[in-house]
């Protein structure tokens, strides 16, 4: 029986070794209280900050309260793009809505 491994074998253990370190340091950081917590009053204070800055777009218009929550929702939504280095399509994505940036939301989705 040839024990010897080829390139391709070693690569590909590498690849699987080196994927699920990174699989399980994500889990530990998703998995730390002290990292949820923070995540939970992140969140909240972003809802607020985007919020403040969706009043201003609307007062500028001179626009209601649902011109207001169009333009935070488009506002996390931009955000969204911007930190996901990737365009997204609003219909078919189930990103979070301005409303959802609560602590209570956060900490569903974080723990």
């Amino acid at each position: 029986m040839n024990n010897k491994h080829t390139d391709e074998q070693i690569i590909a253990e590498y690849i699987r070794s080196t994927e699920f370190k990174l699989r399980m340091a994500d889990r530990d950081i998703r998995q730390n209280p002290t990292v949820q917590h923070t995540m939970r009053s992140l969140i909240d204070d972003l809802g607020n900050l985007i919020l403040d800055h969706a009043t201003e777009l609307t007062e500028g218009e001179g626009g209601s309260l649902f011109d207001r929550d169009q333009h935070a929702d488009n506002l996390v939504w931009l955000l969204a793009e911007f930190l996901g280095r990737a365009q997204i399509d609003r219909e078919d994505c189930d990103i979070a809505r301005a409303y959802q940036l609560t602590e209570d939301h956060a900490g569903d989705f974080f723990g």
